[in-house]
């Protein structure tokens, strides 16, 4: 590493654009000098000493590392690199270049292509990255059985047993599921939604990353309710909702709520449904669902 010229009595600095006045240098360059670098026993002519002073092993310099405010010797630089916590190196699964401080923090929670156990001990081992696509047909992922009423929750490799199992129940089920959708018809050709006597859930929306969504008016004894519930997700998410009333018409209202850690079944909102109204008197509702992702520190 070069350095500039010091003046042996003050320790500035010497400009390097300072003309040189050859005469003087000429007699100068064989004055005998030495190191003034603390345990340097360099002695030498003072033409060979900015040559010497870049390559002295006792000068300080400090750390060429973004973060690291460490002051070396030089010949001790080399041998700190191997070890500075803020030397950056490359992940082995990913290819990224990490601190070494924070590398094995990367390689245990963040890196997308490090290879992994299936967390629901299914024993398959693949990337990060596949685990929301995995879990969509992981046998082990818990799921609710898909005949409407039933709450029974099982593995998904278990499910087909369930099914087989709960046949009679499951037919109970359905005839009830008929005379309730035939309330909620009568409910909306009368549009009588104000006096809910249960809830109302609209049909589920996808994410694209597999999590499912949908909303809910929920009977209260003044007003309905309006919530947006999170019907399936394999991991606690962070989400950011807002809940329209009437889009894109004058008596548009939007309800905002801040970000909040969701858990599957959870639900965000609870806003009153009133003004709910339109020219047909069919009320119409919007929610607007935005992701927050962790940084990695």
């Amino acid at each position: 590493m070069a350095t500039h010229p010091r003046c042996p009595l003050c320790k500035k600095n010497i400009d390097s654009d300072l003309n040189i006045n050859f005469s003087l240098h000429a007699i100068t360059s064989h004055f005998e000098v030495y190191c003034t670098n603390d345990g340097c026993q360099w002695k030498g002519n003072f033409g060979c000493s900015e040559e010497h002073s870049n390559r002295c092993g006792k000068l300080k310099l400090q750390c060429e590392n973004n973060g690291c405010h460490q002051f070396l010797r030089r010949e001790e630089m080399e041998s700190h690199l191997l070890e500075c916590p803020k030397q950056q190196t490359s992940c082995s699964h990913c290819g990224g270049s990490i601190a070494r401080e924070r590398l094995q923090t990367h390689i245990t929670s963040w890196c997308s292509h490090k290879l992994i156990s299936c967390p629901l001990g299914c024993k398959m081992i693949l990337p990060r990255y596949h685990l929301t696509l995995h879990f969509s047909e992981c046998p082990e992922k818990a799921i609710r059985c898909h005949v409407a009423g039933c709450t029974a929750i099982d593995r998904r490799k278990h499910m087909q047993e369930h099914v087989l199992k709960a046949a009679s129940s499951h037919a109970i089920l359905q005839k009830g599921k008929v005379q309730r959708l035939l309330g909620i018809m009568h409910f909306k050709l009368s549009n009588d939604w104000q006096n809910l006597l249960e809830t109302v859930s609209s049909t589920e929306y996808r994410c694209p990353n597999g999590n499912r969504w949908r909303g809910l008016l929920v009977h209260d004894a003044r007003c309905p309710n309006v919530l947006a519930q999170l019907t399936s997700a394999v991991i606690p998410v962070i989400v950011e909702v807002r809940i329209v009333f009437m889009p894109g018409t004058k008596n548009e209202r939007v309800y905002a709520f801040p970000a909040t850690q969701i858990n599957e079944g959870g639900i965000v909102g609870n806003v009153k449904a009133t003004g709910l109204t339109t020219t047909d008197g069919i009320p119409a509702i919007k929610f607007v669902l935005r992701y927050c992702l962790l940084k990695e520190k």
